[in-house]
């Protein structure tokens, strides 16, 4: 993907790893450090999971969309982004450094990739990337925290949502949640004839499409 010095500046500020980072910094990153950029056509695998994360993914153009499945393969979850956006960065670090989503193309899509050695570098000499990748990972970090401080849901719906929640990466995002609805409400604590009540309830006020083995959540 060729681009003006420009166009390469608004590309990298638009990023989280760089926001509030001056015009010559940026252009001290993009003349020094390895930027690694890919086209992806719809469909197109940009991340598989269970490979090693030994990079920073950034989605600097289109559309994605990641996926995960439970242990036990009844249920999958998927959400849909748009750029800019970042997948699972907490996994450059830590004990388990393995992708547990993978990423999809919906169209065309424009990625950046920095490597593992390359974060450290930019870590070191900037201190706006040092602070930013703090904030990103504390933020995730304190988003699951909070999680368990807060007093449990009553109503079916109230759950649901809780539920889904905890396993979305991005919360505001479109979901659409592969599973059985006799599994969900054993997950929920519910009955298979009240969930599918409120199921129904819920997608007449538009807040939910069902399909069979499918919901599809309305992003906010």
């Amino acid at each position: 993907m060729i681009e003006s010095s420009h166009q390469m500046y608004e590309r990298l500020l638009s990023l989280p790893l760089f926001l509030g980072m001056s015009q010559s910094d940026l252009h001290e990153v993009a003349a020094y450090t390895p930027l690694a950029f890919s086209t992806y056509s719809a469909g197109q695998a940009i991340v598989v999971v269970d490979t090693p994360c030994d990079a920073l993914t950034f989605l600097i153009q289109g559309h994605a969309e990641s996926r995960m499945e439970s242990d036990d393969h009844q249920w999958t979850v998927a959400e849909r982004h748009h750029a800019p956006y970042l997948h699972q960065p907490e996994h450059l670090f830590g004990w388990h450094q393995r992708y547990t989503r993978s990423l999809q193309a919906l169209d065309t899509c424009h990625v950046l990739r920095i490597k593992k050695s390359d974060v450290d570098h930019l870590v070191r000499q900037f201190q706006t990337v040092r602070f930013n990748l703090l904030n990103l990972l504390s933020t995730r970090s304190q988003r699951l925290s909070r999680q368990v401080r807060r007093v449990p849901a009553e109503s079916i719906e109230g759950k649901l949502f809780r539920w889904l929640e905890e396993v979305s990466d991005h919360p505001q995002s479109v979901k659409v949640l592969h599973i059985k609805q006799v599994y969900l409400a054993r997950l929920l604590g519910e009955s298979r004839l009240n969930l599918s009540r409120c199921l129904h309830a819920m997608e007449e006020e538009g807040k939910l499409a069902l399909a069979r083995g499918e919901i599809v959540f309305r992003g906010s």
